[in-house]
Order: C-alpha cells, then structure tokens, then sequence
C-alpha cells in the first residue's frame, strides 16, 4: 500500500473584499480612535496559509497605523484638519507563510484607503487690532451694508 499525503502550499494571494476603502475622523480624535477596517481573504486550504497580515505601504504619513492581524486602521499620532483634509494610504495585504513580494509586484495586493480628516472649533477667533471704530447713518436700515 502506498500512503500519499498532499501538503498544502502557499499559493493562493489575498483578495480584498472592497476595491477602496474609506474613512472620517474629526481632528480631536485621541490615538487608537479606530477610523476605518480593510479586510481580505485567502482561500489556501489550511489555516496556516490563509492568515493575512495588513501593512501600510506609506512610511511618511505618521497619523495611522493599522492592526496586522485586523485590518483596523486607527489615530497614530495628533490630526490636524488645516495642515490635512484627506489622506491616502495604501495598505497591503499578504500571507506570511509567503514570501512578502516586492512593491513592484504587490499591486494587485495593495489598496487604496481614503480617509478624510474633519475640522473642529479648534481655533479661537483672531483680531487683527484690539479696537475697531465704525459710523453708522442715522437712516441705516437692518440688512445694509456698513
């Protein structure tokens, strides 16, 4: 009797359920606020090769980060809406049991997140001079200009 065991292999790449993602965050939003969740499947036939680690592609945009294993992409560091409304990360997903593949060849395993950084009342009105000075007409109505 011959015994015969087929082993399984690495060979089948993350897919991405959503072709983009997207997400909000107000700028107040304290580290660990989680801002949006990418996710991707493996259909490799053992449990070994179908985890996926996520990664961001980025290494210059410092305000996220994401959970390897969960995909949630979460407040790194103090957002700041006027220096940036929207940012663009690009995250990859990949097997560990494979070789990363270089970011060339990772295209097809990488996706778009866009995520929106929303202004709050931040700022205190600023006055240009301490006092201001108007005369107004006697027969000025309400509505016109002064």
């Amino acid at each position: 009797a011959v015994t015969l065991n087929v082993l399984d292999v690495d060979d089948v790449a993350p897919e991405w359920t959503q072709p983009e993602y997207a997400g909000s965050v107000f700028e107040e939003m304290p580290p660990g606020t989680v801002v949006a969740v990418v996710s991707a499947t493996d259909g490799d036939a053992t449990e070994r090769n179908r985890r996926i680690v996520y990664s961001i592609v980025d290494a210059d945009l410092p305000w996220f980060r994401i959970n390897s294993s969960s995909g949630e992409i979460s407040v790194a560091s103090k957002l700041d809406a006027e220096t940036a409304q929207e940012v663009t990360l690009h995250v990859l997903a990949h097997s560990p049991a494979a070789d990363l593949p270089s970011p060339d060849s990772s295209a097809p395993r990488r996706r778009p997140v866009n995520i929106t950084v929303l202004d709050s009342n931040d700022l205190p009105p600023v006055f240009g001079r301490a006092r201001y000075s108007v005369t107004i007409a006697e027969s000025a109505l309400p509505g016109d200009v002064i």
